[in-house]
């Protein structure tokens, strides 16, 4: 379901997490054969676009990216920079494998990263990122073969601890599929 359940058009409210800030949006999104772009407008600031091409070799481009980097550059946070370029770049290789999906339903062989399936229509990605980072993708809440709830996130493995801290996320909730 992971392939047909995904809208090639939406749009809906959604959420940025990066670090300790938040920020709420709506946006409108286009999944297509070379990228996945998202338009978000944040109110008093106005719209951000982040386009991350499907193919390899080409960079990440919008910007609610240039903005981002340029303000990581600046602060000498460096390290922050690369982890939100290898949690992009994660986000580009799944929208990437998601396009080249046949067949309705997806198991590990199509995708690189672990795929559980859950009786409720929900489905969750994982890969290892670098260190103790792990990208985690999770599409939910299919009503009619759409999935309504679409959650990205850059985990971090906490020392000595199962457990694991959001370090970014991107939460879209999906009001309409369809024309934009």
């Amino acid at each position: 379901m992971l392939s047909s359940g995904l809208c090639k058009e939406f749009k809906g409210r959604g959420r940025l997490n990066f670090g300790k800030k938040q920020e709420r949006f709506t946006y409108n999104a286009i999944f297509n054969k070379e990228t996945f772009s998202l338009a978000i407008d944040v109110p008093f600031k106005g719209q951000e676009t982040l386009i991350l091409p499907l193919a390899t070799g080409k960079k990440v481009e919008g910007t609610l990216y240039k903005k981002i980097s340029k303000n990581l550059v600046a602060a000498n946070h460096l390290r922050t920079k690369n982890i939100l370029d290898n949690f992009l770049m994660q986000n580009r290789l799944l929208f990437s494998d998601i396009r080249n999906v046949d067949s309705n339903y997806c198991d590990n062989k199509c995708l690189p990263g672990k795929v559980t399936h859950f009786s409720d229509g929900k489905l969750v990605y994982s890969k290892q990122m670098s260190g103790p980072f792990e990208f985690k993708a999770e599409f939910s809440r299919l009503v009619a073969n759409e999935y309504k709830v679409i959650q990205l996130h850059g985990l971090r493995k906490l020392k000595n601890s199962q457990k694991k801290q959001r370090v970014l996320a991107l939460d879209l909730i999906v009001d309409s599929c369809g024309s934009i």
